[in-house]
């Protein structure tokens, strides 16, 4: 699988509900007439009948991507196609399914945001600031699966903000039971993990903390730590000791 084919799969997984295999009269509203509306970095793909959702959607994705384009000092290089959905049910749930959608809808075959209204009613900034993070990691790191495949899923958890409380579990029983692991072995499943180192290099180092560390993966020095030697000027061992210390202190309590 191509890298680019890897992207679109990754955003599609991301934000794809559980749910039942679309009906007949979800396949109907699919094929129903799309517009678009255009903004500064977003061309949004929409029907009828969720048109009044879309300025809404329209002000939380730019103001998602001017928060996230500042921190991380960062442009992406084209407008982001944003297929907006009435219902979770209607998102697609597998490849197939969302090719059909991007065709129906008119989007250009590249990376797609896909959002249903019901998901931007529960969860607005969350939503669009975990998926719109995807594309900017894409960007920046394009080796990330191979240099630090961890990044992929945290930064976009960490831009989000709020945790899943069983994540908040799991990281405080693993610090009940002293197992909290080197940044220099993080893996791609550890995300929970990831997601509390980058929380923490952004409470200790600011988020030009966090743009220093990107920077280091760019140039490929991921690996044995190099890049929290380049970035943050201190060694894994000692960033590791603070990182325990500050795990402690706000997941188990003491």
């Amino acid at each position: 699988m191509d890298i680019n084919a890897k992207r679109r799969l990754s955003t599609l997984l991301a934000i794809l509900s559980i749910a039942a295999p679309a009906s007949a009269a979800a396949q109907a509203r699919r094929a129903q007439a799309w517009d678009t509306r255009t903004t500064e970095h977003f061309e949004i793909y929409h029907q009828p009948r969720t048109r009044g959702h879309v300025d809404a959607v329209a002000r939380e994705a730019e103001a998602a991507y001017a928060r996230i384009s500042f921190d991380l000092r960062h442009e992406l290089e084209a407008r982001m196609p944003l297929i907006l959905v009435g219902e979770d049910r209607d998102l697609p749930r597998n490849g197939e399914e969302a090719r059909t959608l991007v065709t129906a809808s008119g989007a250009p075959p590249r990376d797609h945001l896909l959002l249903s209204a019901e998901m931007f009613a529960r969860h607005p900034e969350s939503t669009l600031a975990h998926e719109l993070t995807h594309q900017f990691v894409f960007e920046l790191l394009p080796h990330a699966d191979r240099d630090a495949s961890w990044v992929s899923e945290a930064l976009p958890d960490h831009r989000a903000g709020a945790w899943d409380p069983s994540e908040i579990a799991r990281v405080r029983h693993a610090a009940l039971q002293g197992r909290v692991p080197s940044v220099a072995d993080l893996k791609a499943s550890e995300r929970h993990w990831g997601h509390a180192v980058l929380d923490y290099m952004a409470a200790e180092y600011g988020a030009q903390g966090i743009r220093r560390y990107l920077a280091a993966l760019q140039k490929r020095e991921g690996a044995r730590g190099d890049a929290i030697r380049t970035a943050l000027a201190v060694s894994v061992d000692e960033f590791d000791d603070a990182f325990r210390a500050y795990v402690r202190t706000r997941f188990a309590g003491r």
